[in-house]
Formats: structure tokens, C-alpha cells, sequence
């Protein structure tokens, strides 16, 4: 069976944006997916970042607790409305804000908490480890990202990419010595009006919600 696959990227809860993410569970429902990708920042963890920021809005185990919370939810109901799909969680860069705080703030307890997996826990999802890790299905690589011009990681990793990252929208193409490869950069789940997520120079900032979709090896954007 040829892989059908759904990237679902950064969501950043608890500030995602509901509607988007009631239109990818209709999607997945008649979609016959047989993998489903979250493309990490699955947490936006605003009260762990070292930026400056309100600390009136919430503390960290509310926000930890929150996010927690709903991505728990929302991988029960994509467990439920494709319940032969391999599912599996990214780790992305806001995840290592947890991480760099404790080391940071409290290093001794590193020891305890050694990856943010250790806080992921969802029944049938397989977790990876670190945001330098990535899934290939295929022959396509599945990564967060960690670039932001469009085309940088197909040239970086020689093959086909799809990511998240950015917030942004877009496939590339390049032609090489061993063929055609491809990038696919998916955009974003989250609610870019919430307060976290105010940090871009402009109102115009591109951002956009969608997803994306590998079928025979071909990429697909779906706009939300």
C-alpha cells in the first residue's frame, strides 16, 4: 500500500486557532491517511521563552497544563477518526524552550526531565526525541524545520522536505543529478492574534493556515 500521508504543522497550543483545527479533523475522517504528522511546536510555551512578555497573561503550568490538555484531545480524536494511521509527534524549537529553561534556570534538574518526550504521553503516537531528529517515509523527509527561505532544506538534506516552521506556504522544486526533489513548507495551526504569537515585525506577515499532504509522492497544500 503507497503512503498517504498528513502533515499537520505548528499548532501551539493552547493558542491555536479552532477553526483550522475542526477543518484538518474533517479532513482526516475521509482522508484514508496512512500516516498523520504533527510538525512540532505542538506547545507554544510563551511563558518558558526568554523574550519579554506579560506575566499577567498566565503562568507556566497553566500554560503547560493547557496545551497539554488539548493536544492530548485532539490526538484522541485523530486516533479515533483514522485508527489505522501511524501517528507521530515532531519536536520543534518551542519545545526546546522547556528545555533551555530548566538548563538555564534550574540545570540540576536536567536530570529529571531529559527530553521533552519525557512530558508527551499519547496513546499510539510515537514521539521523537529532539528537534534535530526527523521521520522519512518513502523516501521524503518529515522535519519541523529550521531554516525559513523556501527551498533551503531540500538543497540541505538532497531529497524531498516536508516541514513547518516558518508559518508560511510553499512548494519548490529543483532538478538534480538524481532527479527531481521537491519542499513543501506547510504553514501553521495557530491563532496568530493570540497574544504569544505577536511577535512579527508586521500584521502582514505571511503567515498562513494550512496543511499539507504527500500522496505517490506528490505534495499537496490544503488551505484552512
Amino acid at each position: 500500500m503507497k503512503s498517504k500521508v498528513l502533515f499537520i504543522p505548528d499548532t501551539h497550543f493552547p493558542y491555536v486557532s479552532k477553526s483550522a483545527l475542526k477543518k484538518v479533523l474533517k479532513l482526516i475522517k475521509k482522508g484514508n491517511f496512512t500516516h498523520i504528522i504533527q510538525a512540532g511546536d505542538l506547545l507554544d510555551l510563551y511563558s518558558f521563552s526568554r523574550y519579554e512578555k506579560d506575566a499577567n497573561h498566565t503562568t507556566p503550568h497553566e500554560e503547560l497544563s493547557r496545551g497539554l490538555e488539548m493536544a492530548t484531545k485532539m490526538w484522541a480524536a485523530i486516533r479515533k477518526a483514522a485508527p489505522h494511521a501511524k501517528l507521530c509527534q515532531l519536536i520543534g524549537n518551542h519545545e526546546d524552550r522547556l528545555s533551555k529553561t530548566i538548563a538555564r534556570k534550574a540545570p540540576e534538574l536536567s536530570i529529571v526531565c531529559k527530553s521533552i518526550a519525557d512530558l508527551y504521553e499519547f496513546p499510539g503516537v510515537k514521539v521523537l526525541k529532539s528537534s534535530k531528529d526527523h521521520l522519512e517515509i518513502d523516501g521524503v523527509i518529515y522535519t519541523h524545520g529550521h531554516y525559513t527561505k523556501l527551498g533551503d532544506h531540500a538543497k540541505f538534506y538532497r531529497t524531498s522536505v516536508v516541514h513547518g516552521h516558518s508559518h508560511k506556504i510553499g512548494i519548490f522544486y529543483e532538478q538534480t543529478a538524481r532527479g527531481l526533489i521537491w519542499e513543501m513548507d506547510c504553514g501553521f495551526l495557530a491563532d496568530k492574534d493570540a497574544l504569544p504569537l505577536q511577535y512579527t515585525q508586521s500584521k502582514f506577515s505571511k503567515w498562513t493556515l494550512a496543511c499539507g499532504i504527500v500522496e505517490s509522492g506528490q505534495p499537496r497544500l490544503i488551505l484552512l
